[in-house]
């Protein structure tokens, strides 16, 4: 006798396998193994959003005063340095879209953590201004390269009735990574490059 839940031949049904089911008249039911999955994706893109769009995104602006005062950066090179920024996370969030739709999600969001460790880790180490330009518009791309994934991780791998919770979880990370950023640019002070590195191996942790 075929077990509840079973498909034809025996070959365990949907409610044996524990995914989304929906008959006429009733809800969503979703098994413990959904819910795992998606608790860890949700942890995971919480973690990786709040590196890209704390630090490596917002990390320039709130820092900005201790880097015009090691590197006498002036308001329009300040300016510069912001707009290139800004293009390297249009290029990203352009790109990545062609790069998921050939590779997945999740080459994307490593290239973005790796993208995040690598400009944070030349913001540290910057011996001057074209140094420390190079690596906020690297860091910057971050963001680009890691939400949209997200996006679509979600709605692949997470059953419908979770994907609302999940994408809360995630976007939640943007507040997170800003406020840490926030505290860290004022206690810090002079000693920002040692803060930078550690967002530079936090980005490396956070990686899918």
């Amino acid at each position: 006798m075929a077990a509840r839940g079973a498909g034809p031949g025996g070959d365990p049904g949907p409610h044996a396998r524990g995914v989304r089911v929906r008959s006429r008249g009733a809800r969503w039911r979703v098994g413990p193994r959904c819910v795992g999955r998606a608790g860890r994706l949700g942890a995971a893109g919480f973690c990786a959003i709040a590196v890209s769009f704390g630090p490596a995104r917002a990390g320039y602006g709130l820092f900005l005063p201790q880097f015009r005062d090691e590197f006498g950066l002036s308001i329009q090179l300040s300016g510069l340095v912001a707009s290139g920024l800004q293009a390297g996370y249009l290029v990203s969030l352009v790109a990545v879209g062609l790069l998921v739709a050939r590779v997945g999600a999740r080459a994307p969001i490593l290239l973005g953590m790796l993208a995040a460790a690598l400009g944070m880790g030349i913001v540290a180490g910057a011996p001057g201004t074209a140094w420390l330009a190079a690596g906020v518009v690297v860091a910057g791309t971050s963001a680009g390269w890691s939400w949209a994934p997200y996006n679509d991780a979600v709605g692949d791998e997470v059953p419908r009735p979770l994907q609302g919770r999940v994408l809360s979880v995630i976007s939640t990370g943007t507040t997170f990574g800003v406020l840490i950023l926030g505290v860290t640019a004022f206690v810090v002070g002079a000693s920002w490059r040692t803060a930078w590195l550690a967002f530079a191996v936090t980005a490396l942790v956070a990686g899918p």
